[in-house]
């Protein structure tokens, strides 16, 4: 048991095992303190724990065989933070490769991130975002997924603090920006600690792998034209970009689908793709391809 007798040492029910080729753990333990798993055959591990912001997990994964993996850690309050975004689930899994990039296999891992802007939340000072996501970073991956609750803020400066992380910046080849607001959402205050550092829109890191992106949930404000903008910036090998509206914006996209293209005719050996939901049943999607735009109904 895990200090207190309120969580489980997971090491002592994992002992090294040579010929180990499939693991599945799911503990309803609430708290989990440590993890080391040592299977030099292992082949397909399935993983669910929880934890906590007052536990810092020990994680520990040698398993250079590893084909498929499912990989879940839940935090009972919302652990490590950058700013005021708060780290509240991760998620390495294997999925098949529905269209992440055209050149990656038909299965690849995705590294998924769910994250949430509050200003209330409160951290051990030794807790830190990124140390906290790689110790979940168990076996490669080529996918990135953040799935962001804005609640009206800017996401920019966390997002690219998250993307010139060494071992995402140098892995992935698609990124999947997936924004969730609702009609609740406020706007910024002045000095909202959410655009520090102030100077992100300028930044520029090294995304040349990265050949995918679709951003879901664009609202059409500034920031997030600023945020598209550094991305394409950044990713030169880029092939494909996807831009999907917000059910807010839809009634009203023309504007917003404009300010869309202005940004995708800079790029124009880039397929970009704007998607407008005009029902929960049909899409158009209108592709800018070469300079030149295509209307699609999905």
């Amino acid at each position: 048991m895990g200090p207190g007798g309120g969580g489980a040492d997971l090491i002592s029910a994992l002992p090294e095992d040579l010929l180990l080729q499939e693991l599945h753990v799911d503990t309803r333990i609430p708290f989990t303190y440590r993890i080391d798993i040592r299977a030099p055959a292992l082949k397909r591990l399935a993983m669910s724990f929880s934890t906590s912001d007052k536990i810092i997990v020990l994680v520990s994964v040698l398993a250079p065989m590893l084909e498929t993996v499912s990989w879940r850690c839940t935090y009972s309050t919302v652990s490590a933070r950058f700013g005021l975004w708060g780290l509240s689930e991760v998620r390495l899994q294997t999925e098949e490769n529905n269209g992440h990039g055209g050149q990656l296999p038909p299965h690849v891992n995705v590294l998924s991130l769910f994250v949430a802007a509050d200003d209330s939340y409160e951290f051990p000072e030794e807790v830190s975002l990124t140390t906290e996501i790689e110790k979940h970073m168990v076996t490669h991956f080529s996918v990135l997924e953040l799935r962001i609750e804005t609640w009206g803020h800017v996401f920019g400066a966390f997002a690219l603090h998250i993307l010139e992380m060494d071992q995402i910046s140098t892995a992935i080849q698609s990124l999947k920006v997936i924004l969730l607001s609702s009609e609740d959402d406020e706007a910024c205050p002045q000095n909202c600690p959410c655009e520090e550092p102030s100077n992100w829109r300028s930044q520029t890191i090294s995304l040349t792998n990265l050949e995918k992106v679709e951003i879901k949930g664009f609202q059409g404000e500034g920031h997030e034209f600023d945020f598209l903008k550094l991305v394409f910036r950044c990713a030169p090998m880029l092939k494909t970009m996807s831009v999907r509206l917000s059910d807010e914006v839809t009634a009203s996209n023309d504007d917003c689908c404009k300010k869309i293209h202005d940004v995708f005719k800079m790029y124009p050996f880039v397929e970009c793709n704007v998607i407008v939901d005009l029902s929960p049943e049909m899409s158009i999607v209108m592709v800018l391809c070469f300079g030149n735009v295509f209307a699609l109904e999905e």
